[in-house]
C-alpha cells in the first residue's frame, strides 16, 4: 500500500476525510507509525548485508545484527563497547553511532569485511510503500487508533478504537507469524547445508 493508499485507508477507519495525504504534517504522523513498527523486532525481512569498502557505515545501517555480525573471509569479529574499545584486543571491532563510523579494534583496513544488519528504510511519501512483504495496513490502524484516542471522551469513539485495536492485533499477530516462518526457513536452509554462522544465515535474509 502507498502513502495515499494509507491514509486513504486510516479516513476510512476512522470514518471521516481527517487525513491528507498532500499534508506534511499527516506524511510525518505516517511515518512515525512505520518507523515505531519497524523498531518493535528485528524483522526478518530487514536484515540485510554490506560490503564495506572502508570504515563508513552503510547509509541505511541501523543496528548490527549480533555481536558478531562483521566478518573479514569467513572469520567472525565481536562488537565492543566504543568506550571500552581500548581494553580490548584480538577479533574485535566498535562502532561509532555519532560519525556513522566503525573500526576494527587493533587499527587495520575494513575494506571488503562483510557486515550483517538491520536496516532502517526510508520515509514514505504519497506513490512509496513500506518493504513489508504484507500487513501494510498495521500503520492505517496506528494512524486511526491514535486520532480515535485523542479525541475528547465519547463512548462511540472509545468503543470504535477498541475494535480497531482488536482487529489491529490480529493483523500484528500474522506478521509476527510471517517474520517467524521466514527465521525458521532460514534455520532450516542452514541446518540442511551443515553451515553455522550468522553470517551464513544471513546470506538468505537479504529482501532489498
Amino acid at each position: 500500500m502507498t502513502g495515499t493508499e494509507l491514509i486513504s485507508f486510516s479516513n476510512y477507519l476512522i470514518g471521516e476525510e481527517h487525513f491528507d495525504v498532500t499534508s506534511a504534517d499527516d506524511l510525518i504522523f505516517l511515518n512515525i507509525k512505520k518507523d515505531a513498527i519497524e523498531l518493535d523486532m528485528d524483522w526478518e525481512f530487514l536484515k540485510t548485508q554490506a560490503t564495506l569498502t572502508g570504515d563508513d557505515l552503510p547509509t541505511d545501517f541501523l543496528k548490527p545484527l549480533a555481536r558478531n555480525s562483521l566478518f573479514i573471509g569467513f572469520v567472525p569479529y565481536e562488537q565492543v563497547a566504543l568506550a571500552d574499545n581500548q581494553l580490548n584486543s584480538g577479533l574485535t571491532y566498535y562502532i561509532n553511532y555519532t560519525t556513522n563510523k566503525i573500526y576494527l579494534v587493533d587499527g587495520a583496513s575494513l575494506s571488503g569485511a562483510i557486515l550483517n544488519y538491520i536496516k532502517k528504510t526510508s520515509d514514505l511519501t504519497a506513490s512509496t510503500s513500506p518493504v513489508w512483504p504484507k500487513c501494510h495496513e498495521l500503520i492505517s490502524y496506528d494512524l486511526a487508533i491514535e486520532y480515535l484516542d485523542s479525541l475528547d471522551f465519547d463512548e462511540i469513539n472509545m468503543a470504535k478504537a477498541q475494535r480497531l485495536s482488536a482487529k489491529r492485533e490480529k493483523i500484528w499477530n500474522g506478521l509476527v507469524d510471517l517474520n517467524s516462518r521466514l527465521a525458521l526457513a532460514s534455520m532450516n536452509y542452514q541446518m540442511s547445508n551443515g553451515t553455522v554462522g550468522v553470517n551464513d544465515l544471513n546470506k538468505i535474509n537479504i529482501y532489498a
